[in-house]
């Protein structure tokens, strides 16, 4: 993650410099790193090395403390920050102030408008503007487990259908299992092992497919205060497990229909007589 910062930038946000300096007046193309990417790239200390960025080289002025991503609105550590130069129409200031934040807003807005009357000014606190952008992504977060879990609740009443469908399709299958001898824990062990097969194959190519789109969100979230830990293998086998627990919920109220089916009366009648004749 990167930012731009001008001469006073770290006083104003408040952030520690640990070794060096910060952005002075009169800096040619400088920056300041993190102590995290400091630790990360090189050994000893990192002021005054030099470094091409975009072509251009800068100069390690200086070393500055690590800080809450949440905080500043990035979800990723270490920062990097460019010297920035002043805009000829677009500039960022950052005012420091002990009053109330509606105050001090409606302050800022009044100087910088006595100073230039057409001066197009937006003004507001930091600390708003983040918790603003946070409140949209953590809105996409619960939209998202929310699908989830019609997903979820989806796939569970589908694989109570199919698997009640194909018992419905076998009761005289199964009641003439039953009728030669098979237990009832028999025919509930055939039922989920007929309607735990396509679960599996469902399981695996979704797993496979959840790395990819973990990987994507990861990648398109980069840059804000979430994080998504897309190699956790404890986050899989939860899911996995979760799922599987709702196939197997799904499948017993057909297995245990199945376990009760009655044979034919005909069928039931034939095998006695036949019984009958072959003793005698």
């Amino acid at each position: 993650m990167s930012t731009t910062g001008s001469p006073g930038f770290f006083e104003t946000v408040g952030v520690p410099i640990l070794r060096g300096r910060e952005f002075q007046t009169g800096d040619g193309p400088s920056i300041v790193v993190s102590r995290s990417l400091a630790r990360l790239f090189w050994k000893d200390d990192p002021v005054g090395k030099t470094l091409t960025i975009n072509g251009i080289g800068v100069t390690v002025v200086g070393v500055a403390k690590d800080v809450d991503p949440v905080r500043f609105g990035g979800s990723e550590n270490p920062p990097l920050y460019l010297l920035r130069g002043v805009h000829s129409s677009r500039n960022v200031l950052i005012v420091r102030f002990d009053s109330d934040p509606k105050a001090g807003v409606l302050a800022v807005r009044t100087a910088l408008r006595e100073f230039d009357p057409g001066m197009f000014v937006v003004a507001r606190v930091l600390q708003a503007w983040i918790d603003q952008v946070t409140e949209v992504l953590w809105n996409v977060v619960s939209l998202i487990v929310f699908l989830g879990i019609v997903a979820t609740a989806l796939a569970t009443s589908g694989i109570y259908g199919a698997v009640s469908y194909g018992v419905s399709q076998r009761t005289r299958d199964l009641g003439i299992r039953l009728a030669l001898g098979a237990t009832r824990l028999d025919i509930v062990r055939e039922v989920f092992v007929s309607g735990g097969r396509p679960v599996l194959r469902g399981l695996f190519i979704g797993l496979w497919l959840s790395v990819a789109l973990a990987a994507s969100l990861r990648e398109n979230m980069s840059g804000t205060p979430l994080r998504l830990d897309s190699a956790d293998p404890l986050l899989y086998a939860g899911a996995a497990a979760l799922l599987a627990a709702a196939a197997l919920l799904a499948m017993s109220g057909p297995a245990h229909r199945g376990s009760k089916s009655d044979p034919p009366g005909r069928l039931t009648l034939r095998l006695s007589e036949n019984v009958s004749s072959a003793r005698s």
